[in-house]
């Protein structure tokens, strides 16, 4: 076992050199790491490579290997419009690279099957796994553009599909996780069940993002970094929302108002360990903006409710505009500020109606 070096982008390569029955691996085994963790990475690499976990034996002479390929695809990927890049290189860096070290053109179709049955055996889920196929066929439908190779060996493979989740919170669930929650957590489950915001910008939101109009207040955003994760710049927010962004302790220089949380996976990580408490199974923090979508395609069906405009809905969730009606010109339309915060009152009336229902014993208890 030989571990040599090469200098990239990325600093300083560590690669194995290993031989296991007649064949060549040489995975990478990261970047910029000290003799110590070298050593560690060895050690684990080569028991997957004993137990048969890595795809046939390869060597770096043999062709471009995924590794190689990373920084093209992603180059490519920058070129195609997409601003957010850490979804794919985190998904290539933890899970393809490791999976798939021969060269590319060596790749076989029994080799993505593989991948599924381990991925699965590794606990993720499908969903997931759909996530992580599509950037793997998305990397080797790019190579066979720039003659890389000759054909993506997995185009045919049966691999899971990212089935659309109903999964929404009932009263009964959110009363029980606001008995196990923490005041902040409640206030962020708060502000994404009248805002409809992802948790990442929940978790990003400043004061200074709050800002006062005649009609009430509302929460300017910045751009989405991404056109798959919109958001709208500018939406309104009504009593329970504003309420939950404003009752924290008074922010030093326009922090986070959840500043607690170090990143934006620790609120979900928060949100999970409220829902294990509260026993309350497959919930996740995302299903509350769900909810929202959900409350606001029903408006309109009680006494005195108006119905939502399909085109503020789109708006509000930050999906993408149908055409050019909806891009230019009913966003800028008379009223259409009045509409949105139609909309989201409205939303606040469900929602305190839904608080009530979650405290009120029902006839079974």
């Amino acid at each position: 076992m030989v571990i040599r070096h090469r200098t990239t982008k990325k600093g300083l390569a560590s690669d194995l050199d290993f031989w296991w029955k007649k064949a060549r691996y040489r995975p990478c085994l990261g970047y910029n790491l000290d003799p110590a963790q070298e050593v560690i990475e060895a050690g684990k690499l080569v028991e997957r490579i004993k137990s048969g976990q890595l795809n046939g034996g390869f060597t770096r002479t043999g062709g471009t290997t995924m590794a190689d390929f990373q920084a093209s695809y992603l180059a490519e990927l920058k070129e195609r419009g997409v601003l957010d890049l850490k979804r794919p290189e985190r998904v290539l860096e933890s899970y393809l690279i490791p999976a798939f070290p021969q060269p590319l053109k060596d790749i076989k179709y029994a080799d993505g099957q593989a991948y599924i049955a381990k991925r699965r055996k590794d606990g993720a889920a499908d969903g997931t796994i759909a996530r992580e196929w599509t950037i793997l066929l998305s990397l080797l439908n790019f190579a066979v553009k720039v003659d890389e190779i000759s054909v993506n060996a997995l185009q045919g493979v049966t691999a899971p599909k990212s089935g659309a989740r109903d999964r929404m919170p009932t009263a009964a669930e959110l009363a029980q996780i606001d008995a196990a929650a923490t005041d902040r957590l409640r206030r962020a489950a708060t502000v994404a069940m009248n805002c409809g915001l992802r948790e990442e910008k929940v978790w990003a939101i400043r004061p200074s993002w709050i800002v006062q109009k005649a009609d009430g207040p509302w929460l300017q955003l910045p751009p989405p970094r991404s056109k798959k994760k919109g958001n709208p710049t500018l939406l309104p927010l009504n009593r329970f929302a504003y309420a939950a962004l404003t009752a924290g302790e008074p922010s030093q220089n326009d922090e986070r108002v959840f500043n607690e949380w170090s990143d934006k996976h620790a609120l979900g990580k928060a949100w999970s360990r409220a829902t294990d408490a509260a026993e309350v199974e497959g919930l996740r923090f995302h299903d509350l903006r769900r909810w929202f979508a959900s409350v606001l395609e029903d408006l309109g069906d009680g006494e005195e409710e108006e119905a939502v405009p399909r085109e503020v809905v789109k708006y509000l969730l930050g999906h993408q505009p149908a055409d050019t009606l909806e891009r230019h010109y009913l966003v800028r339309s008379k009223g259409w500020a009045k509409k949105l915060r139609r909309a989201a009152e409205q939303l606040a009336d469900r929602y305190q109606q839904f608080l009530i229902d979650g405290r009120t014993p029902s006839a079974s208890d």
